[in-house]
């Protein structure tokens, strides 16, 4: 983001997904090498089979992210080191995280395929980002409407990453969505516009309106909005 001139927010955790072609054994080895240098104090995992979601949480040293959730489809190559233990993850825990959402083929098929790489290091831009930003806006947002203990601050910080990273979509920007994500991200949307609590300006995103932001996005992902917006 810095690079498109757009403020860049510092997180303090990490989301991994690994790809089991691109795995190899030392991975698991340098990985937790990487847990027992941090000195993690919380260390987790699902309890569900494969695939399996690790969680690590408040490092001894504070130069570690504060959280690396690391989602692993199939996990064989992480095995744990000699002493480790890792306590299981509460299933409303796992199920509320971002990482989960990639148990779902669909959005785990939709990362794969628009990885870029920097400097031999795989990552995922905004195209990716927006759809599961969204999603994960949804699914907490129900959640929290059933009565499950879910952060306010949490699910607004998805929306407010939406906002942020349709900055990065250029006019010419095209990308074709499965049904369901389509679907998925027509529904955050809708949302999105229906929700008068949110000011472009204070998120520095300048002068524009929440309908034209949200034309933008659909124009990106060739969705049709209710309504009229342009961008």
């Amino acid at each position: 983001m810095e690079d498109a001139g757009l403020e860049f927010r510092a997180t303090k955790d990490l989301d991994i997904v690994l790809h089991i072609e691109a795995l190899k054994p030392a991975f698991g080895e340098t990985f937790w090498k990487f847990v027992e240098a941090g000195g993690y104090e919380i260390r987790q995992a699902s309890d569900t089979g494969k695939p399996i979601f690790y969680r690590f949480q408040k490092p001894a040293d504070d130069r570690f992210p504060a959280m690396v959730e690391l989602f692993a489809r199939a996990p064989d190559g992480l095995s744990l080191t000699e002493g480790s233990r890792l306590t299981p993850i509460p299933m409303d825990e796992a199920v509320s995280s971002l990482s989960a959402i990639l148990l779902d083929d669909i959005y785990y098929e939709f990362i794969l395929a628009g990885r870029r790489e920097l400097s031999g290091l795989p990552w995922v831009g905004e195209d990716r980002l927006i759809p599961l930003k969204a999603i994960a806006w949804l699914e907490l947002s129900q959640r929290k409407e059933q009565g499950s203990n879910v952060a306010g601050k949490d699910i607004r910080k998805h929306l407010n990453d939406v906002l942020r990273l349709s900055q990065l979509l250029a006019p010419a920007t095209r990308i074709p969505l499965n049904p369901k994500i389509g679907n998925d991200l027509r529904r955050f949307l809708d949302h999105m516009t229906g929700d008068a609590s949110i000011d472009p300006k204070v998120l520095q995103l300048g002068d524009v309106t929440v309908p034209q932001l949200a034309a933008r996005i659909a124009q990106a992902y060739e969705l049709d909005l209710q309504g009229g917006a342009t961008a």
